[in-house]
């Protein structure tokens, strides 16, 4: 196809199905097209967080109207809701859509008044801070009625934790305690018919005995490497309740010295010995229960501030080695070496994009952590 002699070629094997939101409210949609002239499409998976896509459509009246904001799109065997649609030129031709996938939406729901546990599954706190403020909350209002919540949790980590928070942001805060804790979640379909999906907590695989990337093996080219550690902190200086010398604190790490301590503070304030109940009651921790809800800050406060040595490239579609959500998926462990970088390491695979365009079909990993970009940087305060 063409537009004002720019020519369009739409992908092939890209089937999308689009969902009309029915009304100006609530959560019902009706299945409205099946579009199959996309430009290109990348779609970025996820292990500890929301999958996000970006499209780009042939500019025309009609698909302006069809990708409009909160419409659901079928991509990949996965629902998204799109939030933007721009068109930088309109003598371009095409218009970029993108947005995100059902569960980018715990990040419109806040912890209200105070969530506190004294010793719980860590995979129990993040399914009770899902089902308390957005599938099944108190206020019928703040329900999300397209998103459920899987009911296999316990067992998936078992690690009882002592936590307190009040009014942090939903999302932030489950995606902070799945990266302290080595576990993640992903999304699938239950309801095709009015798409209704559900978050499934998991814990990735450990493959890297058997599934390995390599420049040398032909399955991984044009490398990358980084290593950095000046985000990275070790040692925690976390003060609660209290002022001046009186304040309540813990300190973490503080065995190392020299170069290898690298000292945060963290401001705990919100942490309190009295927490106020959903019903106007109060609980009353005690010293080592408070203590705890203490140590259990510093930890994911640190998990924030890691080294980073990675080694990234672009996956070989073609490499007969090993199939993309077949022999290894997004959170499994894998093994990462290169000879040019002369490393080798274990790692997991946090993220995958896949992009589909006019150039085929590419796959590009990363494995373990990034260095924290500047929005990752004002999210977290100290």
């Amino acid at each position: 196809m063409s537009f004002g002699g720019v020519i369009l070629e739409a992908i092939e094997q890209i089937d999308i199905e689009v969902f009309n939101r029915v009304g100006d409210s609530g959560f019902n949609f009706e299945s409205a097209a099946l579009f199959d002239s996309a430009i290109s499409l990348t779609i970025n998976w996820n292990y500890r967080n929301f999958d996000d896509f970006t499209l780009k459509v042939p500019l025309t009246k009609e698909n302006i109207q069809l990708f409009k904001a909160e419409n659901i799109l079928l991509l990949k065997g996965q629902f998204f809701f799109i939030d933007r649609t721009i068109v930088e030129k309109d003598d371009d031709g095409f218009a970029t859509v993108s947005g995100k996938s059902i569960a980018a939406k715990l990040d419109t729901r806040i912890i209200m008044n105070t969530y506190s546990t004294d010793s719980r599954l860590v995979e129990r706190v993040v399914a009770d801070l899902i089902q308390q403020h957005a599938v099944n909350p108190s206020d019928e209002k703040r329900k999300l009625a397209y998103l459920t919540l899987s009911d296999n949790i316990d067992g998936i980590v078992g690690e009882n934790i002592a936590y307190q928070k009040t009014y942090g942001d939903v999302l932030e805060e489950i995606t902070t305690l799945m990266t302290t804790y080595d576990f993640g979640f992903k999304e699938v379909p239950v309801n095709y018919i009015n798409p209704v999906q559900q978050i499934v907590l998991f814990k990735g695989n450990d493959l890297s005995d058997t599934i390995e990337f390599s420049k040398e093996f032909d399955n991984l080219t044009k490398e990358s490497f980084e290593n950095a550690v000046y985000d990275e902190r070790d040692t925690a200086y976390v003060l609660g309740e209290g002022e001046g010398n009186d304040r309540k604190g813990v300190y973490i790490g503080t065995q190392l010295s020299g170069i290898e301590r690298r000292e945060l503070y963290v401001d705990a304030r919100d942490l309190q010995h009295t927490v106020k109940n959903d019903d106007g009651s109060e609980t009353e921790l005690n010293d080592d229960q408070y203590t705890n809800a203490l140590i259990q800050r510093g930890k994911d406060k640190l998990a924030e501030r890691m080294p980073v040595l990675e080694v990234n490239g672009i996956v070989n579609l073609n490499s007969e080695l090993f199939e993309f959500r077949k022999d290894y998926n997004v959170g499994d462990r894998v093994r990462i070496s290169s000879t040019l970088f002369s490393m080798a390491k274990t790692a997991i695979l946090s993220s995958v994009e896949e992009v589909w365009d006019s150039d085929g079909h590419t796959m590009t990993p990363t494995f373990g952590n990034e260095s924290p970009t500047i929005k990752d940087i004002i999210k977290r305060g100290n």
